[in-house]
């Protein structure tokens, strides 16, 4: 959503890289992997792309060796944008020593370990209008980044079917991340304003 407010529509983030590459180092050659398919990331990176790997790939897919490691795990601003607000309402104070404000976030997490289940829980989440120019804008990516960079059925019926398959997939993923709110961030004034056991919580920590 970012990148197509602040960057423009005209080229997936993906494909802007690989023409910044090629752009860059002329007669090099660009390589897109796809992140969506079947199987762990990690273990599809080295069997699909890494040179000279086929011993260790081989022992990936028995299962040796240590477990597959999470691949650009997350970690929402949430509770950092909520502490921001909590700090501009005079409700916390930044003279709390350093080990301390180290622990904050730790110790909230204890106290309140699911914020979304809250009753009456608020999000800011982007006009129905600008999600559904996102998803258009997100299918015709995908289509041309397939288009560029992988192989694709040979037949116009068999390729019809493969861009019908996958924007399918694409709307039904969407509708799923507009169902968990992944689009949205939370109300954080609304919360300090309202709730009042995360507001007396934070109050109790100066």
């Amino acid at each position: 959503y970012n990148w197509v407010k602040f960057w423009g529509a005209e080229h997936h983030p993906t494909e802007w890289t690989a023409r910044y590459f090629a752009r860059s180092f002329p007669g090099i050659r660009t390589k897109v992997y796809n992140l969506h398919q079947e199987g762990d990331i990690f273990s599809n990176f080295v069997c699909q792309t890494m040179p000279k790997a086929e011993d260790f790939c081989a022992a990936l897919r028995r299962g040796e060796g240590e477990p597959v490691p999470s691949m650009n795990p997350t970690d929402p601003f949430e509770h950092d944008r909520l502490a921001v607000v909590a700090y501009a309402a005079g409700l916390i104070t930044t003279e709390v020593p350093a080990p301390e404000r180290r622990f904050v976030r730790k110790k909230f997490l204890e106290v309140f370990p699911d914020v979304p289940s809250r009753p009456g829980m608020k999000y800011v989440c982007p006009r129905e209008e600008d999600l559904e120019k996102l998803l258009a804008t997100s299918i015709k990516y995908e289509k041309r980044v397939y288009q560029k960079y992988f192989s694709l059925p040979q037949g116009k019926k068999e390729k019809s079917r493969l861009f019908k398959r996958l924007e399918l997939e694409q709307r039904n993923s969407f509708d799923e991340y507009k169902r968990q709110k992944k689009f949205c961030s939370w109300d954080v004034d609304y919360i300090i304003e309202h709730d009042l056991e995360i507001r007396n919580w934070f109050k109790e920590l100066i």
